[in-house]
């Protein structure tokens, strides 16, 4: 009798069926009026990447973050919390590697034009977590963080401001740091990051969104983010 061959259907859709459950627990959260005063995110974090993310009303500062341990358990960790009041970004990819049934896959988002310094991906009132980051040179010849207008160095993190209210007021501790001494944080007038890699355990995006050439892949083995070019 021949060997069988072809498609494991009835496997591959075990996967896919997980894959696409375990996308909306990436650590990387689109959501309308966030309000919530602690979100529990997930035990293992996401692999981001861009070219450039351009922010006004931006603030880096060290906060802390509820992390799930399984079975209902939960800790806490320390993240640096990036947050900007509007942000555009040239170029974004988002990953998770994933263990199902034995097997690796990753979980991939990317979007983007294409284009070095068209910044075509928008969005407002977003906040991530930050575990791990990096900044390298890359095609558009620029590295690092670079601040322009007012900037603060060393301000209490739950001082810093990004958004405003209704009222035209920033909003109290956007970065929803912990009250007390040992965390701060850079506020700016605007940031610019550039050709950044890092970890991150979650991203909040409070505002209107928009990311021209979003994809959606499901990959096997590990291939994520950090092992692709940067996105643009």
């Amino acid at each position: 009798m021949p060997a069988a061959t072809g498609t494991r259907w009835r496997r591959t859709g075990v996967l896919m069926a997980l894959a696409f459950a375990t996308l909306g627990s990436l650590g990387w959260m689109v959501k309308t009026n966030v309000l919530a005063a602690e979100i529990v995110v997930q035990s293992n974090t996401a692999q981001f990447a861009t070219t450039e993310l351009y922010g006004v009303d931006t603030a880096f500062g060290m906060s802390t973050v509820s992390r799930s341990t399984g079975a209902g358990g939960t800790d806490t960790r320390q993240v640096l919390r990036g947050g900007f009041a509007k942000g555009q970004l040239d170029g974004l990819c988002v990953s998770q590697k994933q263990q199902v049934l034995g097997q690796t896959f990753t979980i991939r988002l990317t979007a983007g034009d294409g284009v070095v310094g068209t910044r075509e991906i928008v969005g407002e009132n977003a906040m991530f977590d930050i575990v791990t980051l990096r900044t390298t040179s890359g095609a558009n010849g620029k590295n690092g963080l670079m601040l322009d207008g007012r900037s603060l160095l060393g301000v209490a993190s739950h001082d810093a401001t990004t958004i405003k209210g209704p009222d035209g007021q920033f909003v109290e501790n956007p970065l929803r740091a912990p009250v007390g001494s040992g965390y701060y944080a850079i506020d700016a007038d605007v940031g610019h990051l550039y050709n950044a890699r890092g970890t991150i355990y979650q991203g909040e995006i409070g505002g209107p969104f928009s990311a021209p050439g979003l994809k959606i892949d499901v990959l096997p083995g590990d291939v994520g983010c950090a092992s692709q070019p940067l996105p643009r």
